[in-house]
């Protein structure tokens, strides 16, 4: 629930409006419980840079933890 609430606020709807920090804290309090799903996405948003300052050591470290939860 928290990977999908983060991500809800990562592109926004009708119902929620787009806030990448708010979007942020549920991608990392899930991806903190082992949540593979937000560690990749996670990953993805600091690899490309996508509305975070792009961070190859945080990509790598959410890759790897994604990873290892497979």
């Amino acid at each position: 629930a928290l990977c999908f609430l983060g991500l809800v606020y990562f592109v926004g709807d009708e119902s929620v409006e787009k806030n990448i920090e708010k979007s942020l804290e549920f991608l990392t309090l899930s991806a903190k419980q082992n949540n593979n799903p937000a560690q990749n996405f996670l990953g993805e948003f600091y690899y490309n840079g996508e509305e975070v300052e792009k961070n190859l050591l945080k990509a790598i470290e959410f890759y790897f933890l994604a990873g290892m939860n497979g």
